[in-house]
């Protein structure tokens, strides 16, 4: 069974404020070791760009490539498949989630609502990597 967009939205909530939550802690943790604001240097904004490249990679490439699952997704329990059904792969969740994603968000966010009146419930994201996302049972 289709996840509807609401169970959507509410996963990425949920990975948004997660995200949040440790690229602040992160913050906190880089400016006190080098006991200055992380915009005060380009090795620290560096560094401030690679935390949030991995908290983004590890959720999004990650773990959704191999359980088809950002920990948003698991806790509304809700999974990305293939169309066919089968489980996705990291290849693909990459290509959804860097190339999809973004082709969404620069057509102004349509990409994400067209799930609304979509017949299968798919977004741009899912539409160009060919998957869907499911009620995980």
């Amino acid at each position: 069974e289709p996840a509807d967009f609401g169970q959507r939205l509410g996963a990425f909530l949920f990975d948004l404020l997660l995200f949040l939550i440790l690229l602040m802690a992160s913050t906190f943790v880089l400016s006190s070791f080098s006991r200055k604001s992380i915009v005060s240097s380009n090795a620290m904004l560096l560094a401030f760009y690679l935390v949030a490249f991995a908290l983004y990679a590890f959720n999004y490439v990650l773990l959704a490539g191999r359980a088809g699952q950002t920990i948003g997704k698991r806790l509304v329990g809700i999974r990305i498949v293939r169309e066919n059904g089968d489980p996705v792969g990291i290849v693909q969740v990459t290509l959804r989630h860097v190339v999809g994603y973004t082709l969404s968000l620069l057509g102004l966010f349509l990409g994400f609502v067209w799930v609304i009146w979509d017949p299968k419930y798919q977004g741009w994201h899912d539409k160009i990597a060919r998957t869907i996302v499911v009620l995980a049972r």
